[in-house]
């Protein structure tokens, strides 16, 4: 209510102390319905009237006190008497004086009004040391000022054998003056706020030192907002009680309730007769305070009343700061990154728990093998949360028939949908993930054209039933990146869009492949935290529209390769939507309770798909080498060109067609000479269905091996050196041999064709030249074997 004159403000008072009410100092900027005050003024708001509290003041009446205050001579005012001050004869002075000011002052510079006032020579032999020793008693409350300050009001309620000196009526009295208002003038302090300070300080240690008090060695310090009196000596409790969200305190010995702290946040003791200096609870009262910190770790480790248990703790591993909660329930882990202890502390307070005095260690893993989620007592946390599809309970008789459209999709994608050892090897590949939860050491490559249900099987089946946050899904261009935190809780890494070959850095790429298919351990490096090494669980699956999506080659063992679908998967949208998530608990079913092979899992299965996969990654030079260690003639026959054509190119192409040609024609006639059918011995194998196959030795110098090599790649190096290293690489080691009677490096070579194939050659040879004589062809099979 607005009153416009101190008698206004009179009956006011009356009114309202016999209702029973508080008068609050300053203006309130929200309404508040049943709930805190707290924040609700504001420190700096300027005040239009004063409030002088009497506690203690060496004077005996108000009128004393008034009397002895120049700047208050003739101005009217307001006394309200203390519901103590008269009780059982108590004579103590103790009330609240009000007036009216002629502008509006900031609290602030009334508060060091005061101050000053308090130690002149009239009300300084009033001043005390407070109970606990640490700060002053102002007999001339110096923060009754304050726009958050309550002023008690009400008059006392006298209980059987309780009297009083004072009439209900007189303990609000108006005093009238000839002065309605005072002067802000007279408010002025002598000195600055910091020159009172210094001399409250000294008084205090004087105080201190004539009650044999040892000196307070300890300045103060800051602790976030609040400025803290280190080691103000230990007190006793004399009186505790909680009310309105606080726990308040008389200490040795005192009445007034005045030492306070938030109820389950026992951290820092403040008083509101000193609301500058905090006290740190562990030093001004440590047995309380050992028995709150107990009573807080017995709550912070009992769940909420809606059932979560709130966590907050550092990381053993990588002293990373983490809160969330984990609801048992309903079997909800849900965590997240904090950046300091003050962030954990908000975060446990902000559930109504008491906040840490020291942060718990934790020990947090992923261990999908366990099912215990957290350890309270061995402090660990398990990241790995099975979701509701392995709780289900499953039926030991289901079969993938019970799913016909998860059944079509991973046939369409996986094998071209023929039920093969394509299609059972990844079915039980899957089913070792989902059942034994280890690395299954081999991956699988799915290709084929867009839209063939690739992506479909990982994110309408693999995902829901394993767990978003265990199927990772990632671009091939993020294989490129150094971070691999992702790979920490991945039980499978979909890799979408894989092109190895394409990458500038695909040796590392595929090193880096390698090692994440088979190692039971990797290095996880997350952004802005040490790396770290933990054990990992991940099967990989690449796909890609390309037929050779990875390099592997043919002694592979870590590829399953699927066949390459060209057709796209016929499926409407309404049979993903709703038929394929009703047939997840049975295909959940059938992959948990079929069988699950672990060392046939780590096997890769060299199918077709595989074979041509290999074929696909290999180089021309690789093709090539690979003919000359495999004596395959025949291929290298069908490299030749048409001589007459070879004529028209220019430069040295041309020579080099015609050399290969004279080089692999006379290998030919070599393999000719072979001993006939009748007489092979041991060099020709022969079976009931197959046709004879013939065989040669002969040797072909490193000279001759570049005439090869250039003509059937190209752009070959042609020092020897160079040459000679080129051939290492390609598995080709050249030795020193005779070839033509002379010292040379070059390969032993051992031809083999079918004697229908060289039957053949020979006729389309013969037609073309004039006959040979048989002791000239003699004679050349000695001369390349010798």
């Amino acid at each position: 209510m607005h009153c416009s004159s101190l008698k206004e403000f009179h009956a006011a008072l009356i009114k309202h102390a016999a209702e029973g009410m508080c008068l609050l100092k300053g203006k309130l900027h929200k309404k508040l319905d049943r709930e805190s005050r707290a924040g609700s003024t504001k420190s700096d708001d300027p005040t239009n009237w004063l409030c002088l509290d009497l506690d203690g003041a060496p004077y005996d009446t108000p009128q004393q006190f008034m009397a002895a205050i120049p700047e208050f001579k003739d101005v009217s005012h307001i006394v309200q008497y203390s519901a103590s001050y008269g009780i059982n004869g108590n004579k103590k002075l103790s009330c609240h004086i009000f007036m009216l000011l002629d502008q509006a002052l900031p609290a602030a510079n009334i508060k060091t009004w005061l101050m000053d006032k308090n130690l002149s020579d009239g009300l300084r032999k009033g001043i005390t040391l407070s109970r606990i020793g640490a700060t002053l008693h102002w007999p001339l409350d110096v923060t009754a000022c304050q726009n958050d300050k309550l002023l008690y009001i009400a008059p006392p309620t006298l209980g059987k054998g309780v009297t009083s000196t004072l009439k209900a009526s007189e303990r609000i009295q108006y005093v009238p003056g000839r002065l309605q208002v005072l002067s802000v003038k007279h408010l002025q302090p002598k000195r600055t706020l910091e020159q009172v300070k210094e001399e409250s300080k000294k008084l205090r240690d004087d105080l201190r030192k004539a009650a044999n008090l040892p000196a307070l060695r300890s300045g103060t310090k800051w602790v976030g907002e609040l400025e803290i009196q280190s080691k103000p000596g230990v007190a006793s409790i004399t009186g505790r009680k909680e009310e309105r969200g606080f726990v308040y305190f008389n200490l040795n010995g005192g009445d007034s309730w005045s030492y306070y702290h938030p109820v389950g946040n026992p951290e820092f003791i403040r008083c509101f007769k000193d609301p500058d200096l905090s006290y740190l609870t562990r030093e001004l009262l440590p047995d309380y305070y050992k028995d709150q910190r107990i009573t807080q770790r017995i709550q912070q480790s009992q769940p909420t009343e809606g059932g979560e248990l709130v966590l907050a703790f550092r990381d053993k591993r990588t002293a990373q700061y983490w809160n969330g909660t984990w609801q048992e329930e309903t079997q909800t882990l849900d965590l997240h990154p904090a950046k300091s202890e003050l962030q954990l502390n908000h975060w446990m307070q902000g559930h109504q728990l008491p906040p840490f005095d020291v942060i718990p260690v934790w020990d947090m893993l992923f261990n999908p093998q366990s099912t215990v989620i957290i350890d309270e007592a061995a402090h660990t946390i398990n990241t790995y949360v099975p979701t509701k599809y392995f709780r289900q309970e499953h039926n030991p008789k289901a079969a993938l028939n019970d799913c016909p459209l998860i059944k079509r999709i991973m046939l369409h994608a996986i094998s071209g949908g023929q039920e093969d050892e394509t299609f059972e090897h990844w079915l039980n590949w899957l089913a070792v993930i989902f059942q034994q939860k280890v690395k299954p050491k081999t991956a699988w490559i799915l290709h084929g054209e867009e839209g063939t249900g690739k992506g479909v099987i990982v994110s309408r089946v693999l995902t829901p039933l394993l767990g978003a946050q265990y199927v990772q899904q990632k671009r091939a261009s993020e294989l490129e990146e150094k971070f691999t935190g992702w790979l920490e809780k991945a039980l499978i890494a979909f890799i979408d869009e894989i092109e190895v070959s394409a990458s500038q850095r695909k040796d590392t790429i595929s090193g880096d492949l390698r090692s994440f298919i088979t190692e039971d351990v990797v290095t996880i490096r997350h952004m802005n935290r040490a790396a770290v090494q933990t054990t990992n669980y991940t099967g990989f699956i690449f796909s890609s529209n390309k037929t050779t999506p990875v390099v592997i080659s043919s002694g592979d063992r870590r590829y399953n390769v699927g066949f390459f679908q060209k057709q796209r998967l016929q499926v409407t949208q309404n049979e993903l939507d709703h038929t394929l998530p009703k047939e997840l608990p049975a295909f959940m079913s059938y992959i948990m309770t079929r069988e699950a092979d672990v060392q046939t899992a780590g096997q890769a299965l060299k199918n077709q798909a595989h074979k041509d996969l290999v074929e696909g990654n290999k180089t021309s030079a690789d093709i090539t080498a690979g003919q000359l260690a495999n004596g395959d003639i025949m291929a290298l026959w069908e490299m030749r060109m048409d001589l007459n054509l070879a004529l028209q190119i220019t430069g040295g192409n041309a020579g080099f067609a015609h050399m290969y040609h004279d080089i692999i024609k006379r290998e030919v006639e070599l393999l000719a000479t072979s001993p006939n059918a009748d007489t092979y011995k041991g060099r020709v194998s022969k079976s009931a269905k197959q046709d004879i196959v013939v065989t040669a030795e002969s040797r072909l110098s490193r000279d001759e091996l570049l005439v090869v090599f250039e003509h059937c790649v190209g752009n070959m190096p042609k020092t020897p050196n160079k040459f000679t290293s080129l051939l290492k690489h390609r598995g080709i080691k050249t030795e020193q041999l005779r070839v033509n009677g002379a010292k040379t490096f070059g390969l032993k070579v051992e031809w083999k064709a079918p004697r229908s194939w060289l039957d053949e050659v020979m006729q389309e040879i013969e037609e073309a030249k004039p006959r040979t004589s048989r002791a000239k062809i003699i004679k050349l099979s000695e001369r390349r074997t010798a």
